[in-house]
C-alpha cells in the first residue's frame, strides 16, 4: 500500500497503526459499508458525532 510501505515516498505509518486509525475513526469520521468500503461523513456529521451542538463552526472547502 502506498501509505504503508516503508521505501514509499508518501508514507505515513505502518500497516498496524493505520489499521488503528481506521478502528478509530469508525462511525466519527467515516462508515463502512456492505462491501467494505469507507465512506467519508461530512462536516455536519462528524461535528454531530463529536458532540458540537449549538456552537458555530465554518467549513472550508478546498
Amino acid at each position: 500500500m502506498l501509505l504503508t510501505k516503508k521505501k514509499s515516498p508518501h508514507r505515513v505509518c505502518g500497516w498496524r497503526r493505520l489499521r488503528q486509525i481506521l478502528a478509530e475513526g469508525e462511525d466519527v469520521f467515516w462508515a463502512r459499508d456492505r462491501v467494505g468500503r469507507l465512506w467519508i461523513k461530512g462536516p455536519a456529521r462528524v461535528a454531530q458525532a463529536l458532540g458540537a451542538r449549538d456552537r458555530p463552526f465554518f467549513v472550508f472547502w478546498i
